[in-house]
């Protein structure tokens, strides 16, 4: 939402492609936070949270959105990611350490924080 003022939203997801797990598929749950708009620029900062309640794991990005020239927006995200290896967000953490693709050579990878960047440019003809 573009607007300046507090933004609050909630969200389920249900993914029953996998239908015979004992859970019978993979829900998520998660939210939105975003605060009005700090500096003239527009620069908003916000929080988003996705979390599966089965393996108790889940995704926290904080970040902060804003304009830096004319028709071009910067977003920086710090996604943290949480659970035990092996878990829905902790899965594709892996590093494969043999050449083969067999999943006993997969090792889970520690860095779970990470720093995202984009670069938006809007232009209307």
């Amino acid at each position: 939402s573009p607007s300046r003022r507090w933004t609050l939203a909630g969200e389920y997801q249900l993914d029953d492609r996998d239908s015979a797990r004992a859970d019978g598929g993979r829900h998520l749950v998660g939210g939105v936070l975003r605060m009005p708009s700090l500096a003239s620029g527009g620069w908003r900062p916000s929080l988003r949270w996705k979390h599966a309640p089965a393996d108790h794991s889940g995704e926290v990005v904080t970040g902060i959105k804003g304009t830096i020239a004319p028709s071009v927006q910067l977003e920086i995200g710090v996604p943290v990611i949480y659970g035990t290896p092996g878990t829905y967000f902790r899965d594709v953490l892996v590093e494969t350490v043999a050449s083969d693709e067999d999943e006993d050579n997969l090792v889970p990878l520690d860095n779970v924080v990470m720093v995202l960047l984009a670069l938006s440019l809007s232009v209307s003809f």
